[in-house]
């Protein structure tokens, strides 16, 4: 046995080291890394591998130009149809919103202010809670309020405003000045005008 044998069985296992064959892997390996994203560019332009290495033609160089603003321009298209679906959407749930408020805002039943300001001055000037009858109505009936109205006609003006969604307070002596003309408009759009004085 040689001295070399010897040495070789005496000594403690040497560490790991790479091998050559190793190193050519590993060259191998990068080489493949670099050439697989040529390669692939080649399959998917529909160029064959064996030129991925080699000058390309400028019909080639073209052809690959072309195809990218094509891919470009598709990607443009695209996000100019999302965004004009999102601003379409913006603007119809904005519509949508404001249709809403303006119907919140406009009132069941319009009301003309200065008509039934006009006849309170003539029938109650200053006093929105007058409560009594009139000496000269042979039915005896007790009119309330600033506007006039018997309790009959306040409680027919009760039933026209509730048709039209609104409720006011079962006696004009416990309703506000607002709420008073509301119940003689909507009186008024169901029967008519019935009141002595004329505005």
């Amino acid at each position: 046995m040689s001295a070399l044998e010897n040495r070789l069985r005496n000594d403690d296992p040497p560490k790991r080291r790479p091998t050559q064959a190793l190193t050519v892997l590993a060259c191998c390996a990068l080489a493949l890394a670099f050439m697989a994203p040529a390669t692939a560019r080649a399959a998917t332009h529909g160029t064959p591998t064996a030129k991925t290495n080699v000058e390309k033609d400028p019909s080639t160089r073209l052809a690959e130009a072309q195809a990218w603003v094509e891919r470009a321009n598709a990607v443009g298209e695209y996000v100019e149809a999302q965004q004009a679906a999102d601003i379409a959407n913006y603007v119809q749930a904005t519509q949508a919103t404001l249709a809403a408020y303006l119907q919140a805002m406009t009132p069941l039943i319009a009301v003309d202010w200065g008509r039934w300001e006009a006849l309170h001055n003539c029938e109650q000037p200053g006093n929105w809670y007058a409560n009594g009858g009139n000496a000269a109505d042979a039915s005896h009936m007790t009119f309330q309020g600033g506007l006039g109205m018997s309790t009959n006609a306040w409680q027919m003006a009760l039933r026209a405003a509730a048709a039209r969604g609104v409720t006011l307070p079962g006696s004009a002596l416990a309703a506000t000045p607002e709420e008073q003309m509301t119940g003689a408009q909507a009186f008024f759009d169901a029967y008519g005008w019935l009141w002595a004085c004329r505005v």
